[in-house]
């Protein structure tokens, strides 16, 4: 999974992604620099996740940092950045990546079964 996620990894001022389920569950994390305490011992984010379900794309920006949010068909795609960071590269990334993306919900069920390998 890491591969969908490099060309924004490799972006100049990003400092990491993560794909966290509906529910709150993080499917996958990586950070270039390590991220800030704030999640649970679980790594279970249900609390924030509840509060974006009606989201469909947010860029959040801080003093010095920025969020952006995107939902997915997996859940959401949530990329920490810099404040040099290109959003508009990050979001064009993201719009490249949401087809695989659905492909890996579809995995889900019995239809996986019968995928070939």
């Amino acid at each position: 999974m890491k591969d969908l996620f490099e060309d924004i990894l490799q972006m100049e001022d990003v400092h990491g992604v993560l794909l966290v389920s509906p529910e709150g569950e993080v499917i996958f994390e990586e950070f270039n620099t390590p991220p800030s305490k704030g999640r649970d011992s679980n790594g279970s984010l249900p609390e924030v996740i509840r509060d974006l379900k009606d989201i469909r794309e947010a860029d959040l920006v801080f003093e010095k940092t920025r969020i952006y949010i995107r939902k997915t068909d997996a859940g959401f795609f949530i990329a920490h950045m810099g404040q040099f960071a290109s959003a508009a590269m990050v979001r064009l990334n993201c719009d490249m990546l949401l087809p695989s993306l659905k492909q890996m919900k579809g995995g889900k069920g019995i239809r996986h079964l019968f995928k070939k390998k």
